[in-house]
């Protein structure tokens, strides 16, 4: 009876994985939920803490067991993608951070500490962009390491205004355009289609949800 069981549980990222090789070594179902498809559907208590969550993410999967999506464990190379995307996410934030206070310093700061800044920031700058470029070199060689990853970003950077960063971030997405059913389901989830919020006479306006948008725009600088 223990295979029957289902483990569902709040999708974290890499704090997942421990616990996601120990249930997959004994072949469980695990259905990893998204925080906002739970609030969506599930009231909140105004007290939070574990075992509320808890209960609210059992209720939530009992509920809708009919439509939950279970993992399917990532192949070695995916794996090796996605966190070469996340870790050059992270480095092409801090270097914008660092480029944005440029100007700042220069009107706002004298002259002589804002040289000493502009001087010592430029060496981080110029390591950031060693190490960005060195992932990038690094993901394209997961890439071309694997026959099925290497013809869909072929096909991704082929399409005007995708390039190889953008390419490799819709493969890691995606789980190299395997996650999605359909063109629509895609657009929804990259935030990029509209909708509308109407009730009765009030028609509110069609646009695509911010935090979609907010949550992908990061990969594509």
């Amino acid at each position: 009876m223990y295979n029957e069981c289902v483990f569902a549980f709040e999708y974290t990222g890499v704090y997942n994985n421990i616990v996601l090789k120990l249930l997959e070594k004994y072949n469980f179902k695990v259905a990893l939920l998204y925080p906002g498809s739970i609030k969506a559907v599930v009231n909140f208590d105004r007290a939070k803490n574990d075992t509320i969550d808890a209960q609210k993410i059992a209720e939530f999967a009992y509920r809708f067991y009919d439509k939950l999506n279970f993992y399917s464990p990532l192949s070695n190379e995916m794996q090796e993608l996605k966190a070469l995307i996340t870790e050059r996410s992270a480095l092409v934030k801090v270097k914008s951070q660092l480029i944005s206070k440029k100007d700042d310093q220069n009107k706002f700061l004298p002259s002589n500490i804002s040289m000493f800044l502009k001087k010592n920031n430029e060496k981080i700058e110029k390591e950031l962009d060693e190490a960005i470029n060195n992932i990038e070199v690094r993901i394209l060689k997961v890439i071309k390491s694997d026959e099925k990853l290497k013809e869909n970003f072929e096909i991704a950077i082929s399409v005007p205004g995708i390039g190889p960063a953008t390419a490799a971030v819709l493969i890691a997405c995606t789980n190299n355009f395997n996650r999605f059913k359909n063109d629509k389901q895609l657009g929804c989830y990259s935030g990029v289609v509209p909708f509308q919020r109407s009730s009765g006479a009030y028609k509110g306006k069609t646009k695509c949800h911010p935090k979609q948008i907010n949550s992908l725009k990061r990969f594509y600088i």
